[in-house]
């Protein structure tokens, strides 16, 4: 299963939208993206107060740890190429560099891919890229 921040972090800050399938799934694959936009995203949570130092110490923990478990994907001058084309819906740069590395990552294992998003825009052009998408 591809996964991306949206999904990462839902998990990672216990969000009670979280996805369900999440402790179902054997198998993560994403951008090195993921890494950067978590570890982001937690530290901007924690300079805004929304979490404490001691909260952003175990978020970023917890993250580290589900990172060991993920297959991530560098982000090659294919999957820019891929990125920098046109899609079936717009997406925005990071969302396009996600997409361009599942497809990327799927044509290469060659079997079928499961997308899982909460971003809409990118649920939607992973669908219509043939992927079947949870999340949304």
């Amino acid at each position: 299963m591809y996964v991306d921040s949206s999904v990462v972090l839902r998990v990672i800050l216990t969000a009670p939208d979280a996805l369900p399938d999440w402790a179902k799934i054997d198998e993560y694959a994403a951008s090195v993206l993921l890494r950067v936009e978590c570890y982001r995203t937690i530290d901007r949570i924690h300079v805004s107060g929304e979490i404490t130092t001691a909260e952003t110490l175990s978020r970023q923990r917890e993250l580290e740890s589900l990172l060991r478990h993920v297959n991530l994907i560098d982000v090659t001058p294919n999957v820019l190429d891929l990125a920098s084309g046109s899609f079936p819906s717009p997406l925005k740069t990071l969302d396009a560099i996600h997409l361009a590395t599942a497809i990327s990552w799927r044509a290469a294992e060659g079997f079928p891919l499961v997308f899982a998003t909460h971003d809409r825009q990118l649920g939607l052009a992973a669908r219509t890229s043939g992927f079947e998408v949870l999340g949304l």
